[in-house]
């Protein structure tokens, strides 16, 4: 399971970004970093739970995640 993958799914659990972190071995600021991208994007936990892992890294890896990429998601 991809890192991204694991701190999105504990976001959407509701843990704290700090739990995140240490569960993860991730810093505060790229857990903080991938939560507002995810909150950005307008996109369901479901949704992007439902990407292969390369499309989340494609989705979430760059400067600006969410622009650009939506072609990964089906239209609504």
């Amino acid at each position: 399971m991809s890192k991204i993958r694991q701190i999105l799914r504990m976001y959407h659990q509701q843990r704290s970004i700090m739990f995140i972190a240490a569960q993860t071995d991730t810093s505060r600021n790229t857990v903080k970093k991938y939560v507002a991208s995810f909150k950005s994007s307008g996109f369901t936990f479901e949704e992007v739970n439902a990407l292969n892992d390369r499309e989340l890294e494609d989705f979430f890896g760059s400067q600006c995640p969410y622009a650009g990429n939506a072609a990964l998601f089906p239209p609504r």
